[in-house]
């Protein structure tokens, strides 16, 4: 890898070149849950009333990108408390990591460059956060490790690791109707017969928009077409944070 640059400013990301990246790289990780560090929710943040300091992580090797990390510089707060009685909180300035699984080379090599690129480029902020980290991830042993990150921050996970449901989707319409019986698929379609018999024009619901709606979600939530129907339960830290002197 040859370096790693940072787009300061949220206009600055959305040059077609980083966004066909971007999107290539979210096609590349299959079977994993990707919306935090999509560029749909990314533009979401952007859009909102309240305005947010975004930038974008980009790794770079022999002119491709292989990797990208959306950034947002917030603050976040540590809440002091004994049991269910709140003593106090502290507010910090903070770069938030969108998306617990890092849109990178899954390699310890690649996290340390990364963590140590971050704490010279945000050196404003007191923390880097990471929200819903799988404990089973490359990431999390990574952090558990002792490395040159272990030795320049101080890794701290106020809530600890929690179990979280965990669904995946299934990758087209017909497969989210077939985990149905028979009788439940034959009352959904009828459903949306009566609502396009009866809804007004602007409000029209038919089986083919409900199709449309379903991959756009999809696609908007940055999930694989290969993801299948399955419960399952994961164990991820919400929040983890990273502080160092440097910062």
């Amino acid at each position: 890898m040859d370096r790693i640059r940072v787009i300061p400013h949220y206009a600055d990301t959305r040059v077609p070149g980083v966004r066909d990246a971007w999107d290539a790289l979210i096609h590349q990780r299959r079977d994993e849950a990707l919306f935090y560090q999509s560029p749909s929710y990314f533009d979401h943040l952007a859009s909102r009333d309240e305005p947010c300091a975004l930038s974008l992580a980009v790794f770079e090797s022999d002119s491709a990108t292989v990797g990208l990390v959306p950034l947002w510089a917030a603050r976040t707060t540590l809440a002091f408390r004994v049991k269910s009685l709140h003593v106090g909180a502290l507010s910090y300035p903070c770069v938030r990591v969108l998306g617990a699984t890092l849109l990178v080379p899954q390699e310890h090599a690649v996290f340390e460059r990364l963590f140590e690129h971050l704490g010279r480029q945000f050196s404003a902020c007191a923390l880097i956060e990471i929200k819903g980290l799988p404990t089973a991830s490359a990431l999390w042993h990574f952090l558990r490790k002792p490395s040159a990150v272990s030795r320049h921050f101080f890794v701290y996970v106020p809530n600890g690791p929690r179990r979280c449901h965990w669904t995946d989707v299934p990758a087209t319409f017909d497969l989210y109707l077939a985990r149905f019986k028979r009788k439940k698929r034959y009352n959904l379609k009828r459903q949306l017969a009566r609502l396009e018999q009866h809804a007004a024009e602007s409000c029209r619901c038919t089986e083919s928009s409900a199709r449309a709606t379903y991959r756009c979600s999809r696609r908007r939530a940055g999930i694989s077409r290969t993801s299948v129907t399955r419960k399952r339960y994961r164990i991820a830290t919400s929040p983890i944070w990273l502080s160092a002197d440097c910062c």
